[in-house]
């Protein structure tokens, strides 16, 4: 007596309560055809798959054919045993030779195949298959095959049509659960709505982030005020992530084409997004800094402490690299904390020894809050403009991205009729690029009052405490574009502002009064004077400073 396996396959959950090709009636098939074949006992185990057969879905390893497939080759699917499919096209939808492999393959193992619908039982070494049958066999392919891919033609013609009509009518494609969570859909399915519950929890954790709290965080502190869903789904630290990330949030909707590529389900675009299509939950200005301030995140802070409150800001003055936060330890405990460059310790490019962390922590920290601002020409415009710099940073960024991709495929066609158009997108790129230059030269022309409120706060935070240190280099990064330590100890901190004269300051931190570092505001204005009256080459240099000297020696007589 040999095992009889039953494998039956729909291409989607919904097809599975189809009366005709659902999973039910197939296995109904097979049983009322192993009524008349005594010698095979059905198998309790049923193989099922709920996958593309033109795509080769079902044949994936944790697919049920490629179990059955599996179970052949581990000697657990014995030779003698038989497969029954209801239909050829069951079993596969692949192109003809590609779908004839696959059932040669199955025969390899010994295993019988029978066709329900055709009353055919296929045995590669005890019944051969004549010039008929082996004939069936291929048209059965080809029709299986080429009713899929007509198919898949209009289906793809159908979404290409609603993604028209949705690009100039805003038709709405979504409906049930695709709609995005925050939205509503009337009932005739032509208009969205903001559900203010959830707008408002997006605007929240939207702010939570720009005041450097990391996704975690933000659950966390969600979590502990009994918010524990978000759209009827659990928030979790990716799905927050996820939300955080999701432009539909400010209106635009990116249509997608999706292709199975090696057994993988592949997303591409389709065409450019579609702006305002859905309701604006909150403002680019807030999405494009959000997105900023993921550039900025240190890595892995999730996994390990965050100590530099300066992390991502500071240079050595030599090389230009970054400098980072180290320790020594001594029997196992932290001897010294201290800055290193990177230029040195990986590179190994600098030869800029370390420099002990405290005093130069107090003394940034210290200058930051006793800073005289009067000095710095402020122009105080009420509100705060890191928001709006940070935006158009996130809009520079992206734009250069989308330059350099638009170059990338003019220079990869051959054709050269088709390179006119890409030339414009490109064009119409550089455009923007350079709009949005000239925006952030412009914000970057004035610091508001309540920036420098905020910078004045610094002394004031908790550094013994991580989600403060976290917030406090988010707050840098906000107002700060690098901070140089040179190896005599002095600081430069260069501000994201432009401050007319005074663009940076130099702090020497006091080792006899920590809390009171020497400050020095740099008037770019006379140095450029200074650099344009000095000589230009290595020669005039050293005559320059041995009259200058001279001079000094001079005045000592």
């Amino acid at each position: 007596m040999f095992t009889a396996y039953a494998y039956n396959r729909v291409s989607t959950s919904i097809q599975d309560s189809d009366g005709k090709s659902g999973l039910i009636r197939q296995l109904k098939a097979i049983n009322d055809f192993l009524g008349s074949h005594n010698d095979y006992t059905l198998s309790d185990k049923v193989y099922t798959d709920k996958a593309s057969g033109y795509h080769g879905m079902n044949i994936k390893d944790d697919a049920g054919l490629g179990s059955f497939l599996a179970d052949c080759e581990s000697g657990l699917v014995k030779a003698g045993d038989m497969l029954c499919v209801h239909a050829i096209d069951r079993l596969s939808r692949l192109p003809p030779d590609d779908a004839r492999a696959l059932f040669q393959r199955i025969l390899g193992y010994g295993v019988k195949v029978a066709i329900v619908r055709w009353g055919i039982i296929i045995d590669k070494t005890a019944n051969k298959l004549d010039l008929a049958g082996d004939l069936l066999l291929t048209v059965g392919f080809h029709l299986a095959y080429m009713e899929s891919e007509q198919k898949s033609k209009l289906i793809s013609f159908a979404k290409q049509a609603n993604v028209a009509k949705a690009r100039d009518t805003g038709k709405i494609l979504f409906s049930g659960k695709s709609v995005p969570r925050w939205l509503s859909l009337n009932a005739d399915k032509t208009e969205f709505s903001i559900k203010p519950v959830e707008s408002a929890l997006i605007e929240r954790i939207f702010n939570m982030k720009l005041s450097g709290m990391g996704s975690n965080k933000i659950m966390t502190k969600l979590h502990d005020e009994n918010n524990l869903s978000f759209g009827g789904l659990a928030l979790r630290n990716d799905s927050i992530t996820r939300l955080l990330k999701n432009r539909r949030l400010i209106g635009e909707w990116q249509p997608q084409n999706r292709a199975v590529i090696d057994g993988k389900r592949v997303e591409t675009d389709n065409g450019e997004p579609i702006q305002n299509y859905f309701p604006m939950v909150i403002s680019e200005k807030l999405f494009n800094a959000v997105q900023a301030s993921f550039d900025q995140s240190a890595r892995g802070k999730a996994s390990r402490q965050f100590n530099n409150v300066f992390a991502s800001l500071m240079k050595c003055s030599k090389c230009g690299h970054a400098v980072t936060r180290k320790h020594s330890y001594l029997k196992k405990k932290v001897y010294r904390t201290y800055y290193s460059c990177t230029g040195n310790t990986h590179r190994k490019c600098c030869d800029r020894k370390s420099q002990h962390m405290q005093p130069i922590q107090d003394a940034i920290i210290q200058a930051l809050t006793v800073l005289d601002y009067s000095q710095l020409s402020i122009e105080d415009t009420g509100n705060s403009n890191a928001v709006e710099r940070a935006s158009v940073e996130y809009k520079i960024n992206e734009l250069t991205k989308s330059i350099s991709n638009y170059e990338t495929a003019i220079g990869s066609i051959e054709n050269p009729d088709d390179i006119g158009g890409l030339l414009q997108l490109r064009n119409d790129k550089r455009q923007e690029l350079s709009e949005a230059n000239t925006e952030l030269t412009k914000l970057n022309n004035a610091i508001t009052g309540s920036s420098v409120d905020v910078l004045k706060e610094v002394g004031s935070i908790d550094l013994g405490c991580e989600e403060s240190r976290i917030k406090l280099n988010h707050l840098f990064k906000q107002h700060l574009q690098k901070i140089v330590l040179y190896k005599t100890g002095i600081i430069s901190i260069y501000f994201k502002v432009s401050y007319k004269e005074i663009k940076r300051i130099t702090v020497l931190p006091n080792p006899v009064e920590p809390s009171n570092p020497t400050i020095t505001y740099v008037n770019e204005e006379i140095l450029n004077a200074i650099r344009e009256s000095l000589p230009n080459t290595k020669e005039g240099l050293l005559d320059f400073l041995d009259k200058l000297q001279s001079r000094n020696l001079e005045k000592l007589k």
